[in-house]
């Protein structure tokens, strides 16, 4: 039993999913009811079982492990959102919405409980309930980092707003600013938001450039920073004006454009980058499509 403890407290601290093994090291030690054998870590066991029971669909263990720990820690607040997964488990979502809505009317700066709610009413294909509920949300938590990546994700994948999905990653950046997956994803608003807006293509450039500032291999990067740059290259003469000033929505920041020689020589780094990938394999680019798309990009 000791060296399934001490598996099961490494399979907990190096956070990855692997409920069949987790089952099979827990179950012994759940289903032995000698809870004085384990002292205290029995609990983080109960729970560790629950979430492994819960994604292979063993919904008859979870629910064991469920009523030990509501009736071991009946106001816990991670152990009320672990019944809230349970109801959701099983398909009883409206029930589930329910529990969340009581728990909240009692407690409404009950955070895990609220982003559980947002989280459900979006699988169910709610999503302007969802983005309210984000709204208010985040009129509250500011500072809450991921309610503002839902936020973002879901007016750029479901509703087609790019401009709050770019206000959103601009609000986002302000709290994380050396995140490289942000400035890229917030690059590739602005990228499409540039078919409308040619303007905007500078802004983009810059903030894939920033992307690769912060890491300097970063491949999804170098790939956004060489269709800026095409984008750029076929715009008309009159669009290259250095006088003019851009801005983004709501930011009252100005912009300086990019001149056209400073967007060939970054034409021609980021293809020379992206031929080194593709020589090196560094990052690894085992997808076909990839290399073909690459490849495009290059020749372009």
């Amino acid at each position: 039993m000791n060296n399934n403890i001490e598996a099961l407290k490494k399979l907990r601290t190096i956070n990855t999913s692997c409920p069949e093994s987790v089952l099979k090291l827990s179950k012994p030690i759940v289903l032995s009811n000698n809870y004085s054998l384990f002292g205290d870590e029995i609990w983080e066991i109960y729970e560790q079982t629950f979430l492994a029971a819960l994604e292979i669909g063993d919904d008859e263990l979870a629910n064991q492990c469920l009523t030990k720990l509501l009736k071991k820690f009946p106001t816990s607040i991670s152990v009320i959102v672990l019944k809230g997964l349970y109801l959701e488990a099983i398909g009883n979502t409206s029930e589930a919405l329910k529990y969340y809505s009581d728990i909240l009317s009692m407690n409404e700066s009950n955070i895990p409980i609220s982003k559980r709610r947002i989280a459900l009413l979006r699988s169910l294909g709610r999503t302007e309930e969802a983005v309210n509920e984000l709204v208010k949300f985040l009129d509250i938590w500011y500072l809450d980092t991921e309610a503002w990546a839902e936020l973002a994700d879901i007016y750029f994948s479901f509703h087609f707003r790019y401009k709050k999905a770019s206000f959103c990653y601009s609000e986002l950046l302000l709290l994380q600013p050396f995140s490289h997956l942000i400035h890229a994803r917030y690059a590739l608003v602005l990228y499409i938001q540039s078919f409308t807006e040619p303007d905007l293509l500078h802004i983009a450039t810059k903030e894939y450039l920033r992307s690769i500032e912060l890491y300097n291999n970063f491949l999804q990067g170098f790939c956004g920073l060489k269709q800026c740059c095409i984008s750029l290259l076929k715009q008309p003469s009159s669009f290259w004006n250095n006088n003019k000033r851009i801005t983004v929505g709501t930011n009252l920041l100005e912009e300086k454009p990019l001149k056209l020689k400073k967007v060939k020589s970054l034409d021609d780094m980021a293809s020379k980058m992206l031929k080194k990938f593709l020589h090196e394999g560094k990052p690894p680019i085992n997808e076909k499509n990839l290399q073909k798309f690459i490849k495009s990009l290059i020749e372009s």
